[in-house]
């Protein structure tokens, strides 16, 4: 997802990718080649293109262009996540080495630098952009090992560590931010919403009984949305929590079937038998 979450770039099949423009009525969508072996991708910041990595290389494609790479450092390891700086064009690639995990600043394919980022082995690794895209997090998920949060700032000389949160044995994913300071985190049975400052967690929201999450949202209009799915009744819907104290705004009935859910800053994407996808546009639930 670009930082200010209008396109979105998704693996169409093993030699193309997909971008979608997610503010038109009939979202455009493009269809870009791709190199082999590409482990990550992310659309650029005016949807035009992608860029992506693989296990040797890190650079750019669009339909109108070739696609044109540059050799990664052997100890960058194994590419997790990419994206595109807004506002500096920088391209921000994370990996798992021998070492352990890496946020890399690479600047037209050049690496700049390279920080260690705190988490396991066989992690999984999320970039999210805070308001007003000068700020970053990003997310490393090791299973029931925990997660860790790492927090950035960016200016036009550097990205500067902010701070980590730290929730080992204790798995959650992103919901998103409603500021620049305020985020929230989806685990298996509520959301939390924190102060990215002082790492406190300031509110929370409890799930129903008998349902589960996906540990991820998204933010609508100042409200925090997460999926839920029913184990009782096969259903998933979601709900939307008010930004700065997660109260209840209202609950939407999204499918009367289990379906995987990837949350958008403007809609829910509903992927049923890993094969049919449908966008659901927020304002027309």
């Amino acid at each position: 997802m670009s930082a200010d979450g209008r396109f979105v770039a998704f693996r169409a099949s093993d030699s193309h990718a997909a971008v979608i423009d997610l503010c038109r009525d009939l979202p455009l969508v493009l269809d870009i080649p791709l190199p082999d072996n590409v482990r990550c991708i992310a659309p650029s910041a005016d949807g035009t293109g992608i860029a992506f990595a693989d296990k040797d290389g890190i650079g750019f494609a669009s339909k109108s262009s070739r696609v044109s790479s540059a050799p990664l450092p052997p100890d960058i390891g194994e590419p997790k996540s990419i994206s595109v700086s807004p506002r500096t064009g920088r391209l921000y690639l994370t990996s798992e080495s021998m070492t352990g995990n890496l946020l890399s600043t690479f600047d037209a394919s050049h690496l700049r630098d390279t920080v260690p980022l705190e988490g396991g082995q066989d992690s999984h690794h999320e970039m999210l952009w805070a308001p007003p895209l000068d700020a970053f997090g990003v997310d490393v998920s090791c299973g029931q090992d925990g997660t860790w949060f790492h927090w950035f700032s960016e200016d036009v000389e550097a990205v500067r560590a902010r701070n980590v949160l730290d929730c080992r044995h204790d798995p959650q994913g992103l919901a998103g931010f409603v500021s620049r300071d305020r985020f929230a985190t989806v685990s298996s049975d509520r959301v939390r919403a924190w102060d990215l400052e002082r790492l406190e967690c300031h509110a929370q929201y409890e799930f129903p009984p008998e349902t589960i999450s996906d540990y991820h949202g998204a933010v609508w209009r100042g409200l925090f949305v997460v999926p839920l799915h029913s184990t009782t009744n096969d259903t998933t819907g979601l709900i939307l929590l008010r930004g700065d104290d997660l109260a209840l705004v209202h609950r939407i009935a999204l499918s009367s079937g289990y379906v995987d859910t990837f949350c958008l800053p403007n809609g829910v994407v509903a992927i049923q038998d890993q094969r049919r996808w449908s966008l659901h546009r927020l304002a027309d639930l």
